[in-house]
C-alpha cells in the first residue's frame, strides 16, 4: 500500500513540474522512432529445479515475428523545468509447424521529470515501467496466459554537445531500481536539424534489466540487456 502511494505521490510530482511555469513558453518535441534492440540475457521463473533458460534474440528475429509496434518521445520543457514521456509497445506472434502459436504483448513506458541545469546539461527523474502479456495457444490441448511488470524509479543525466549549426550530439545515462534489483539504461545520440521544426536522429541504445528475487519454492530470476541502434524524426513546436 505504502509502494503504490509512492509511486503515485512521485508521477503526481513529475506532472506538476511539468506545468509549474505558466508564464515561460513550452518548448515542445515529438519524436517518433524505431528502436532496433536484440535481446539477450537468462531468465529463471519456477522452482529451484527448474534450470535458468538463455535468451537470444537478434533484430532480425524481432523483426520476423512482429504483429504492430510503434515507439514515440516526447519532451515539453519551460526556462527550467520540464517532463517527458517515452513509450514503445511490441506485438510479437509465431506459429510453429506442429500448429502451437505464441503472443507476446511488451510495453515498456517512461514518465520523467526534467531540470535544465544549463544549456549542456539536463537533470533527469522517473519511472520507467515494463509489462509483458504472454500467451500459448494449441487449440487441442493447450491455452495457457501469463503477464509480468516491473516498475523502477530512476535518476540520471543528459549531455548535449553541439557539433555545427545543424548537428548536435547527446549522452544520457541513468539507474535506478524497485521492481528491479538494479536497472540502468545508455544513449548515445546525433541530431541533424535538416529544417527548422524537423531532425533526424539516430545513436545507439543499452537498457540492462537484474532481478534476483528468491520467495520459498519459487525462483525469479532475470539478467536481460536490450541492446541495438536507433533511428527517429522529430518535430519541435
Amino acid at each position: 500500500m505504502l509502494k503504490q502511494l509512492f509511486k503515485s505521490l512521485f508521477g503526481g510530482a513529475i506532472a506538476l513540474v511539468a506545468l509549474s511555469q505558466p508564464s515561460y513558453a513550452i518548448d515542445n518535441d515529438l519524436t517518433l522512432y524505431l528502436w532496433g534492440a536484440g535481446i539477450s540475457g537468462n531468465a529463471t521463473l519456477g522452482s529451484h529445479d527448474v534450470p535458468s533458460q538463455p535468451i537470444d534474440m537478434d533484430f532480425d528475429d524481432v523483426l520476423g515475428d512482429l504483429e504492430f509496434g510503434f515507439q514515440v518521445h516526447y519532451e515539453g520543457v519551460g526556462e527550467k523545468w520540464g517532463g517527458g514521456l517515452d513509450i514503445t509497445y511490441v506485438k510479437l506472434g509465431n506459429t510453429n509447424d506442429a500448429g502451437l502459436s505464441g503472443e507476446v504483448k511488451t510495453t515498456l513506458s517512461e514518465l520523467f521529470g526534467i531540470y535544465r541545469a544549463n544549456p549542456a546539461l539536463d537533470v533527469l527523474a522517473g519511472v520507467r515501467f515494463v509489462g509483458m502479456d504472454m500467451r500459448l495457444n494449441d487449440t487441442a490441448v493447450i491455452d495457457a496466459e501469463g503477464e509480468r511488470s516491473l516498475t523502477d524509479f530512476y535518476a540520471g543525466a543528459r549531455v548535449k554537445l553541439p557539433l555545427s549549426d545543424k548537428w548536435a550530439a547527446a549522452l544520457r545515462g541513468d539507474i535506478g531500481t524497485g521492481d528491479s534489483d538494479l536497472v540502468w539504461n545508455v544513449v548515445a545520440a546525433v541530431n541533424w536539424q535538416v529544417a527548422h521544426s524537423v531532425a533526424l536522429r539516430g545513436g545507439y541504445r543499452w537498457l540492462d534489466y537484474d532481478l534476483d528475487k528468491d520467495d520459498g519454492s519459487i525462483e525469479a530470476k532475470l539478467d536481460m540487456s536490450l541492446t541495438g541502434p536507433f533511428l527517429g524524426i522529430g518535430f519541435q513546436f
